[in-house]
C-alpha cells in the first residue's frame, strides 16, 4: 500500500470512529462529566435523545417498566446491619426500650470485644457502646480500651417540649397538602405513591388515588395549572422519568408528563417550582446529577419548554439541591443550587422587558458564602423574625462508613468565621453548618459565631420547624448513620442552644428530608422525617400551652407570605412572617400572645396584601382564600427550537 493511501486509510478511520463515539455518547443516559462548565455557545443536544424518541408515545409507567431492571438487593453495610438491631428510639436509649434483636446485638458485642486488645477506631468504640449501652452492659464491664460514653457530647439543656412517636408505618419521602379540596390537609408518602387522610385522633386512611404510581426520592406539590387544587410533580433516580400529576380538584391525579413537554430521563435529584418571570403561570427547576439544571417554562397553554440555556443559566451537571427564596423582596424568586465537586450557587432573578432577555445573577461571592465538598444542605428561613429570609448551609455528608465520632468524643468546636475563599474550580474542603442573615437587600452576613451558633459537620438533611410554638423556627439537623440528629433551640432569634437530648430527637437513622405539619388540628406540630432507608417517622410535639394559629390558604402559590401582628400578654405587639411554598397550610406558634390583631397574605410580587382577618382568637384554624391573579403574558412568546 502506498503511502498517500495509507494515510487516506487511517483519515478515513478516523473519521469513522469519531462519528460512532459522537453518536454513543450523545446516546449515553448519563454523560454529566463530558458538559462544558461554561455555557455552550449554542444549545447542546439532548442527552436523553435516543430514549425520548423509542418512548415519545408511551405511557409513564409502560416507560418504568422497560427501563426498571431487577438488581439483586445490595449487601447491607455494618451501619445499616448494627441500626436493624439497636432499639428504635432517640439515644441515650429510654429505659423502657428494647434492641431489635438482643442476641444479634450480644453477639456483635462479644466480636468486637474479642479484638479489644488491637487498636480500635473511634468507630469500632462508638458502635461498640451503642451496643453495650442497649444491652444495659455498665461501663465498668467494659473493656477499657473501648470505653466510652454512648451519649451526645453535646450540652444540652431543658425544653419544654419532647417529640413523641406516633407512627412509623410510613415511607418517604413525604408531602403534605389539601389534595382532596376538603378541610384540613393530606399526606402524599411513598415518594408520591401514596394519598392518605389524617383523622383527629391520628388515624391515617389510605386513598386509592395514587394507585399505580411508581414512588421516586422527591415530591413537589403546587398548584401549577391555577385551578384552585395541589397537583403533584414526582422525581425519580436513575434513568426512569420523572411525572407531573394533574389534580381534578377531588384528589383524583391524571399523568400529563409527555403530553405537557416534561419527559426527561435523567438521574434527578430535586426540583422546584417558580414563576420566574412574573407572568402568572408556574415554571419548574430541575436539578440532576448528569443533565444540566433546567428551567422549564409553562407556556399560555400549559405546556412546558425548556430555556436554561436561553436564559444564559448553565451548570452543567451534579445538581445535588434546589431551595427558593424572594431574598432582595423584589417579588422575584431567587434561588440557591447546590452542587456536587464544584462551586454551589446563589442567584438573584434580574427582570427584562422580554423573557429572552431575563438573567440570573451568581451573588454567592458577594456574601461570601462557603463552599462545599458534596453539594450544600440548604434551607432558608427567617430565623430573627425581621421580614427577609436568612440562609443556613451545611456540608453534605459523605453517606455510608463515614461516621464523624472524633467530633462527637471533643464535642462542638468554635469554628472561626474567617476562612481562606475556594479556589476557583476547585472541591471545597467540609466546612460546618453555618447561618447567614439577609441584610434586607440579598446580601448575606455570617452570623455562626455571634450568635454562639455550634459549628457541626457531615449534615444529610435540614428541617426548620417552630417545636416549641413560641414564633421562632428551630433548627433540625439530619446526620450520618449511627450519628445522633441534632436539634437547635431558637431563642428568641439571638441564639441558639443544643437541645438534643432533650427535644427527644436525637435517633440515629440518616434523614434524608423534613415535613412539618399539624396534621390532625390539634394544634401541636407534627414532624414527618424520611430517612436514607426508605422509611419514615412521624413525631408529634406534646402541648406546651402556648398559644398557636393554623391558616389554611386556598389558592396558595410558591412564595405567598402571611404576616401576622399579635399582642403579648405585655400588649406589646410583634410581627411574625412565614412564606408558604407549595404546601397550603402553615402553623404559626403564638408564645404567650393573647391576641391576634391582623392576618395579611401578601402575594409573591405585591407588596399589599391580597387578604385580611382582623381580631382572631388564639387555638383556631382559619381558612383564607387568595384572588386569583389575573395572568400575565410575556411579550416574547417561547417557540419550539430544533433540538429543544
Amino acid at each position: 500500500m502506498s503511502k498517500r493511501n495509507a494515510i487516506l486509510l487511517a483519515v478515513a478511520i478516523a473519521l469513522v470512529l469519531v462519528a460512532v463515539l459522537t453518536d454513543f455518547g450523545r446516546n449515553l443516559p448519563f454523560r454529566g462529566s463530558m458538559r462544558p462548565d461554561e455555557l455552550p455557545s449554542r444549545r447542546p443536544d439532548r442527552l436523553d435523545a435516543k430514549l425520548l424518541k423509542q418512548f415519545a408515545d408511551k405511557p409513564i409507567n409502560e416507560i418504568i417498566d422497560s427501563l426498571s431492571e431487577s438488581e439483586p438487593e445490595p449487601e447491607k453495610s455494618t451501619a445499616d446491619s448494627l441500626l436493624d438491631i439497636l432499639p428504635n428510639a432517640p439515644i441515650p436509649f429510654p429505659d423502657d426500650s428494647t434492641p431489635g434483636d438482643p442476641a444479634a446485638l450480644k453477639r456483635f458485642v462479644d466480636s468486637v470485644s474479642s479484638g479489644a486488645n488491637g487498636k480500635p477506631t473511634p468507630v469500632d468504640r462508638w458502635r461498640f457502646n451503642l451496643a453495650a449501652t442497649a444491652l444495659n452492659i455498665a461501663e465498668t464491664d467494659r473493656p477499657e480500651t473501648l470505653r466510652m460514653a454512648a451519649t451526645p457530647s453535646t450540652a444540652t439543656e431543658n425544653f419544654p417540649v419532647s417529640m413523641k412517636r406516633v407512627s412509623e408505618d410510613l415511607k418517604g419521602p413525604i408531602a403534605v397538602g389539601n389534595f382532596d379540596g376538603k378541610d384540613g390537609v393530606e399526606l402524599v408518602s411513598n415518594g408520591g405513591a401514596q394519598l392518605s387522610t389524617v383523622a383527629e385522633d391520628g388515624t391515617m386512611t389510605p386513598l386509592d388515588s395514587l394507585s399505580g404510581v411508581t414512588g421516586g426520592n422527591g415530591v413537589y406539590p403546587a398548584d401549577y395549572d391555577g385551578d384552585g387544587d395541589l397537583d403533584l410533580y414526582i422525581t425519580r433516580p436513575g434513568r426512569l422519568p420523572n411525572s407531573l400529576l394533574q389534580n381534578d380538584g377531588t384528589g383524583q391525579f391524571a399523568d400529563v408528563t409527555s403530553e405537557l413537554g416534561l419527559l426527561v430521563f435523567s438521574d434527578s435529584t430535586s426540583a422546584a417550582w417558580i414563576d420566574f418571570d412574573n407572568d402568572g403561570f408556574l415554571d419548574l427547576l430541575l436539578g440532576s446529577r448528569d443533565h444540566p439544571l433546567e428551567l422549564y417554562r409553562q407556556s399560555e397553554g400549559g405546556t412546558f419548554q425548556p430555556v436554561a440555556w436561553d436564559l444564559a443559566l448553565w451548570i452543567p451537571h451534579s445538581v445535588t439541591g434546589i431551595e427558593v427564596a424572594d431574598i432582595n423582596t423584589d417579588g422575584l424568586p431567587d434561588f440557591f443550587v447546590s452542587v456536587a465537586n464544584a462551586k454551589d450557587r446563589l442567584f438573584l432573578t434580574t427582570p427584562a422587558e422580554e423573557w429572552n432577555n431575563w438573567r440570573f445573577a451568581d451573588v454567592t461571592g458577594a456574601s461570601k458564602l462557603r463552599g462545599s465538598k458534596n453539594g450544600a444542605v440548604a434551607k432558608f428561613f427567617d430565623f430573627d423574625n425581621d421580614g427577609d429570609q436568612d440562609l443556613l448551609l451545611g456540608d453534605r455528608a459523605d453517606s455510608g462508613e463515614s461516621l464523624k465520632v472524633e467530633s462527637m468524643l471533643a464535642g462542638p468546636e468554635k469554628i472561626e468565621a474567617a476562612a481562606p475563599e475556594d479556589e476557583e474550580g476547585a472541591a471545597p474542603e467540609a466546612v460546618p453548618l453555618r447561618l447567614y442573615r439577609n441584610r434586607g437587600d440579598g446580601i448575606f452576613d455570617d452570623v455562626s459565631e455571634s450568635i454562639e451558633f455550634a459549628g457541626v459537620q457531615d449534615v444529610q438533611a435540614i428541617g426548620i420547624a417552630d417545636i416549641d410554638s413560641d414564633g421562632f423556627e428551630d433548627i433540625l439537623v439530619g446526620s450520618d448513620q449511627l450519628t445522633p440528629n441534632l436539634t437547635f433551640w431558637n431563642r428568641q432569634g439571638l441564639e441558639f442552644r443544643d437541645v438534643t437530648v432533650s427535644s427527644g430527637l436525637s435517633y440515629l437513622d440518616q434523614p434524608t428530608s423534613y415535613c412539618s405539619a399539624d396534621l390532625n388540628g390539634d394544634g401541636n406540630l407534627d414532624l414527618l422525617i424520611s430517612n436514607g432507608r426508605g422509611g419514615a417517622r412521624w413525631l408529634s410535639s406534646e402541648a406546651v400551652g402556648t398559644g398557636w394559629l393554623t391558616v389554611q390558604l386556598e389558592g396558595n402559590r410558591p412564595g405567598t407570605r402571611v404576616e401576622l401582628l399579635v399582642r403579648d400578654q405585655d400588649w406589646v405587639l410583634q410581627k411574625v412572617n412565614r412564606v408558604a411554598q407549595a404546601g397550603s397550610q402553615i402553623t404559626f406558634g403564638l408564645g404567650d400572645a393573647k391576641t391576634v390583631e391582623s392576618i395579611e397574605v401578601f402575594a409573591p410580587d405585591l407588596q399589599e396584601p391580597v387578604a385580611r382577618l382582623e381580631k382572631q382568637a388564639p387555638n383556631q384554624s382559619v381558612m383564607i382564600h387568595i384572588p386569583k391573579a389575573p395572568r400575565k403574558r410575556a411579550i416574547v412568546p417561547v417557540e419550539e427550537r430544533a433540538g429543544s
